[in-house]
């Protein structure tokens, strides 16, 4: 007897449904569960049901494929996925039919690869995370290396995991992913795309020292030069202007990024284009220019309104807010700071919720409430700490101490402002070891 049965299973778990769901009363649980457990061979009729309820071919229920034959069928749709990021919902249901069969490390390596990026692609956090336990279980290391097509294969896996740590803000994590990559060979565009992403982690573990992120994204560059891939190279620009800002590099952020507004206005690449207007104004907020980073902020909503992009409210929010705090414009920060926490969930979000905090606590104290910000920035510090943002932890262990200094309150004082001494010196040798 064929294996219908458990693909017939696995198409209903992965759509979340109960097997009474999946029925609709037109057959019994009792027939199904024999079908699910290879005890009965399923009727035409029912294939035929089957097949409208999912929306898929009935010969990839039927398929009599060899082991050798379905896994150049999986290696193939790795490869269409690997090449062009996105893949066929025939194609992608024929992953979830197979994908607890018995095959080949290097085809469940590419297999769970695409898993991880499908859901990331969708936004869908809570299967990327199934599919990364799923995975972890094979229990591969770097010295698992069997030959360079693994190799590969490999180096990908890693990548895709440390992209979903990135996205829950496990910044510590995502990077060890990203280095135990980068010791492999991944081929030159992969390690090219892989250096983009280690640079934008660095800014998140290492913030006190932007050129570490500058040195990574500059190899980059040199990657998508080298291999003449025009698009890659402009996102590089945004990144590198970001870190040239960071760094006091005004002049040459704002060239960097109208190269790439030139490039992605000719393109019509709104998405980029809200993107390089979030960063201009980024730029003009840090150069006290507060007003004009609000036109720029404004711009940004409109590119956003047109691409319905979810992701980016919660920045430009958070932007707003502290660009009208600053102009002691109370009313106008407080509608944007909520705004900024409806954005944002707490539980998968944790970096940008302790950030957004931090804005509440300078919200209230501009309004008089010393105490409510006291205890709220030691909580969001402990929150830090616990959770590795060490960056955050040691800008507001200086504002703290600052604050409890200029209330003579000198123990607290002393207590954050060495915390913040301790943290720097911490971050200064995460640096080194670089």
């Amino acid at each position: 007897m064929d294996e219908i049965g458990l693909k017939i299973k696995r198409l209903r778990i992965h759509n979340g449904l109960s097997q009474k769901e999946l029925l609709e009363g037109k057959f019994s649980t009792t027939y199904l569960s024999r079908v699910e457990n290879l005890e009965l061979q399923p009727s035409d009729k029912f294939l035929e049901f089957i097949v409208d309820k999912f929306a898929i071919k009935k010969k990839t229920l039927r398929s009599q494929e060899s082991r050798s034959e379905q896994e150049e069928k999986l290696a193939s749709i790795y490869r269409i996925f690997k090449d062009k990021g996105t893949i066929s919902e025939e194609d992608f249901l024929y992953l979830i039919i197979h994908q607890s069969q018995s095959y080949s490390s290097k085809t469940y390596l590419q297999m769970y690869s695409v898993f991880i990026r499908y859901y990331l692609n969708k936004n869908d956090l809570t299967e990327a995370k199934k599919a990364i336990h799923k995975s972890a279980s094979f229990g591969y290391d770097n010295n698992s290396v069997q030959d360079l097509e693994f190799e590969q294969a490999y180096g990908y896996y890693l990548i895709s995991c440390g992209n979903y740590y990135y996205e829950i803000q496990n910044f510590i994590k995502a990077d060890e992913c990203y280095t135990r990559a980068e010791e492999l060979n991944l081929g030159i565009t992969e390690h090219g795309r892989l250096l983009f992403n280690m640079s934008l982690i660095k800014e998140r573990i290492i913030p006190e020292n932007l050129r570490v992120s500058l040195y990574y994204s500059d190899k980059a560059y040199k990657v998508f030069v080298e291999q003449k891939l025009e698009y890659e190279q402009n996102l590089t620009f945004i990144i590198q202007a970001v870190q040239n800002y960071g760094i006091g590099n005004f002049e040459k952020a704002e060239t960097l990024l109208n190269k790439a507004y030139k490039y992605m206005e000719a393109t019509t690449n709104t998405k980029m284009l809200a993107k390089i207007e979030y960063n201009k104004g980024n730029l003009k907020q840090l150069q006290g220019n507060y007003r004009k980073a609000l036109e720029h902020y404004y711009r940004e909503m409109e590119y956003l309104h047109q691409i319905d992009s979810e992701k980016s409210w919660y920045y430009v929010y958070r932007n707003l807010s502290k660009v009208f705090l600053e102009l002691n414009e109370l009313a106008d920060a407080g509608f944007y700071m909520n705004k900024a926490f409806e954005t944002i969930n707490k539980d998968t979000q944790p970096y940008f919720y302790n950030e957004i905090l931090s804005i509440k606590g300078e919200f209230l104290l501009r309004k008089g409430e010393d105490k409510q910000y006291e205890c709220l920035t030691e909580k969001i510090i402990s929150d830090c700490l616990n959770r590795n943002f060490n960056g955050l932890a040691k800008k507001l262990s200086k504002e703290l101490g600052s604050h409890f200094y200029k209330k003579n309150k000198n123990r607290k004082s002393a207590k954050y402002l060495m915390l913040a001494l301790n943290l720097e010196s911490n971050m200064k040798g995460e640096v080194e070891s670089v």
